[in-house]
């Protein structure tokens, strides 16, 4: 991840800066507690900021491909399905 050139001067005017009411709030980037007046560290990020501007991706994601089959209900539980008298759906027990 690079840092920004900006002018953000305090975590309150951060893009990742949630506020907690008077406690303070939340640094979303570093996932921390921080005041609103401390001074904003290289990772801030103007909250207005174009989308492709940002920052870089820092994860990429697998390509992978999932194969999905169909399964023979009478290979799961073929003694439950074998017995004639569960097969029907119209029998009615007593």
């Amino acid at each position: 991840m690079r840092a920004t050139n900006c002018t953000i001067s305090s975590c309150r005017h951060c893009l990742f800066y949630e506020s907690q009411g008077r406690r303070g709030g939340q640094c979303q980037q570093l996932g921390v507690p921080v005041q609103g007046s401390w001074k904003a560290c290289s990772l801030a990020v103007p909250p207005f900021v174009s989308a492709w501007e940002k920052f870089d991706p820092v994860v990429l994601l697998s390509q992978n491909t999932v194969e999905i089959r169909a399964v023979d209900p009478l290979a799961l539980y073929p003694t439950a399905i074998s017995d004639p008298d569960l097969r029907s759906p119209h029998k009615i027990i007593q």
